[in-house]
């Protein structure tokens, strides 16, 4: 069609192509025998490895793509990493099972932590935990004392099952207010000034609180679920110098008749306006002394000559000082 014979397919310089698919070189010294052709492939023998030839392309046929095989891996350049669907599910599995972990931890600290267990009203005052038991109540007062100045001394103690609030005093009169929560973590602030008459902190006895409510409880029928809070009052008496040191308990239920008292050591149990103790028994001695002195005016009034209207009289007198005598003799405990 171009002045080329239907057979000649050959390229000028690069031999014929024949209807076998190999070319046969030309033109090139020592193609024929393969030496210094420089062709891949060519044996000093003469005989050539088949080479595929690149397809042959018709006159108006149109261009295929051709794509270059894969290199592969080459040295100093590192295959990628591929992030499939599992390892992205793993990663989100370990990141709940650490966020888990976490939470659990953080969930048991706050059901632990004493403090959290007394803002959900489950420190009682029976319970381990409440500052009315001996060993709590010991710390915390270790813990006031640490915080107070040195030489300082109790002059009051507001005591619940979930805090501590102590008023101490200093030898020149300042005065300070020491509070301590169920973690035993102080705060302390000015509380003005005042004659220091208080106790020192060693001689607060602990196992009374826990104790004196049990001993409430049993002698007066106040129960401990209504306890409000215990108060510890130190201090001299006015009149003698005699120390007046006392526990009061308050209680929200009865509506009356629902404060008791008690001596520092948690002993002579009573309400408060109740005598103590030792009034008491001042008050059933004289009791007594009436009840023995009615006794002997009665009887000299039936032996006297008297009218019988005037020893009626006399002796409706002596009954009603006899019953007075006898419920005073009752209230003092006698």
């Amino acid at each position: 069609m171009f002045g080329r014979k239907k057979d000649e397919g050959g390229i000028p310089g690069f031999g014929s192509l024949s209807r076998g698919g190999s070319v046969t070189p030309s033109g090139i010294p020592g193609a024929a025998s393969g030496e210094g052709s420089g062709i891949p492939g060519a044996s000093p023998g003469g005989s050539q490895r088949p080479v595929s030839p690149p397809p042959v392309r018709e006159a108006g046929e149109p261009r295929t793509s051709f794509t270059p095989p894969s290199p592969g891996p080459q040295l100093g350049h590192p295959t990628r990493w591929q992030i499939g669907p599992w390892t992205i599910r793993l990663f989100v599995a370990l990141f709940i099972a650490a966020f888990v972990v976490v939470f659990n931890a953080e969930e048991q600290r706050r059901l632990d932590d004493p403090v959290e267990r007394a803002a959900r009203g489950e420190v009682t005052v029976q319970s381990s935990e409440s500052l009315l038991q001996a060993d709590q109540f010991e710390t915390a007062l270790d813990a006031a004392e640490g915080a107070a100045p040195d030489g300082a001394t109790v002059e009051s103690i507001r005591l619940t099952p979930t805090r501590v609030d102590i008023t101490v005093a200093q030898r020149d009169g300042a005065r300070f207010s020491i509070g301590v929560d169920p973690a035993f973590r102080v705060t302390k602030n000015d509380a003005g000034a005042a004659e220091p008459a208080g106790l020192p902190f060693e001689r607060v006895p602990t196992a009374v609180p826990a104790r004196l409510v049990r001993t409430i409880e049993g002698k007066l029928g106040l129960k401990p679920a209504d306890l409000d809070y215990l108060l510890l009052n130190t201090g001299k008496s006015s009149f003698d110098g005699k120390r007046t040191d006392s526990w009061g308990a308050y209680y929200s239920k009865p509506p009356l008749k629902n404060d008791a008292m008690a001596a520092l050591d948690g002993t002579d149990v009573r309400l408060i306006g109740t005598p103590d103790a030792k009034t008491r028994a001042t008050l059933r001695a004289s009791a007594r002394r009436t009840l023995a002195s009615l006794d002997q005016a009665e009887q000299q009034i039936r032996s006297a000559p008297m009218s019988t209207a005037v020893r009626k009289q006399a002796l409706a007198n002596i009954r009603r000082a006899r019953a007075q005598a006898k419920k005073n003799l009752e209230e003092a405990g006698g």
